[in-house]
């Protein structure tokens, strides 16, 4: 946008004029600025210092952004960010419940000020949990920046920064308890179930599915995208390529992982190993939930026993993680094993301590492969890794 020129000045010595000559999109007026240095250390330090203030300026319609609400930011980032967000089907429906009811969706953006937002999120707190409004805040911040970086709308400061965002220490902890993996497992049969709920599961594979959550701690868009080409069942290990993090990753077959997912293969006609998309699985687990707790229901009514209230109770999909995450009692487990548990979950120690179960009874702790644990991933992943390291120093 700027030109350098050099030129020759009243008393004979040289020196550098800046041109800068630019269309107004807004306006189609050309904007035309020049100024004069004596050396071009000058004019190039200038013009780095303000070029980029007035490509903005130009870029910016200030009118807009005196009627552009929030609302509209929302509408504009579900078309133009979402789609390129691994997430961006949560931020989708979050962003939509915003636009129907949300208590400043029709304030400009250029009007929102930090004590709006302090209101909206005390408000907020009493309704949710603190680790749920700090995730509304973060996408807050996300669509206001997309309007100030990526839309051209001239606005002074993003306040959603300039706002106490509040401290969260509610971790789920969520483990299955008691019978509970049997009634869910029993409820993903495609046969009829006892209870209420009594019509046969309609996908008829959403037993394996369970399975390999548990086994394998993947999340479900993990299993959606796992390919038959990334599973080598002889050497006990299947390859996640681009997940949540960025990464790809390495996970360890269990002995009943590798013979569930014999039988996948053998029903599978695809190059995927699940044959349901995230929303499928998504709907499956509901139907799942309601079969489980009835069938669970139904047999304490016909042993004349009261039910657990606690069991099926706040239960998601993601909580099957915790139990290949978590330690599991009365169960040998390498250490090196142990710690690629955690180091696949996550890139960080302080993410995998959140799946990390403390149990009552000690788990016996092997520093060599076993024969469920490849020599390929204990010395690739796990002979020298760090999460190795801090495991030894806190066992």
């Amino acid at each position: 946008m700027g030109t350098i020129i050099k030129r020759k000045g009243p008393d004979g010595r040289a020196v550098y004029q800046i041109q800068i000559r630019v269309k107004n999109p807004h306006d189609s007026k050309r904007y035309n600025h020049t100024q004069t240095f004596d050396t071009r250390r000058e004019a190039k330090v200038w013009l780095r210092d303000h070029e980029g203030e007035i490509r903005r300026q130009l870029k910016a319609n200030p009118q807009d952004a005196g009627a552009f609400t929030l609302a509209d930011a929302c509408r504009r980032y579900i078309t133009d960010i979402c789609p390129t967000l691994k997430g961006g089907e949560s931020d989708t429906g979050r962003l939509e419940r915003w636009i129907r009811r949300h208590p400043m969706r029709n304030v400009p953006l250029a009007e929102l000020h930090r004590g709006q937002l302090s209101d909206w999120r005390d408000d907020r707190l009493d309704v949710v949990k603190p680790s749920t409004v700090k995730k509304e805040l973060g996408l807050f911040s996300r669509v206001i920046e997309a309007a100030i970086q990526d839309w051209g709308y001239d606005l002074r400061e993003n306040p959603v920064k300039r706002i106490r965002k509040p401290k969260s220490n509610d971790a789920r902890d969520r483990r299955l308890r008691g019978p509970e993996e049997a009634y869910l497992l029993q409820a993903a049969l495609p046969e009829r179930q006892p209870g209420y709920h009594n019509h046969p599961a309609r996908n008829t594979s959403m037993e394996a599915i369970l399975i390999l959550a548990i086994e394998t701690g993947m999340r479900r868009s993990e299993i959606t995208r796992l390919e038959w080409r990334h599973v080598f069942e002889d050497e006990g290990y299947a390859l996640l390529k681009d997940t949540k993090n960025g990464h790809d990753r390495e996970i360890l077959l269990t002995r009943r992982a590798s013979e569930t997912l014999a039988r996948l293969r053998d029903a599978s006609a695809g190059e995927h190993v699940s044959p349901y998309s995230v929303e499928a699985i998504r709907n499956a687990w509901r139907r799942i939930l309601i079969r489980a707790r009835n069938a669970y229901h139904a047999d304490c009514k016909a042993q004349d026993q009261t039910p657990d209230p606690a069991l099926f109770a706040n239960l998601t999909f993601h909580d099957l993680r915790h139990e290949q995450a978590g330690c599991h009692p009365r169960q040998s487990v390498a250490l090196p094993a142990l710690a690629t548990r955690y180091c696949a979950c996550h890139r960080r120690w302080s993410h995998s301590t959140g799946y990390l179960t403390l149990c009552a009874s000690p788990t016996v702790l092997v520093g060599f492969p076993t024969p469920e644990i490849p020599k390929r991933l204990w010395y690739s992943q796990c002979r020298s890794s760090p999460m190795a390291r801090a495991l030894r120093s806190r066992l």
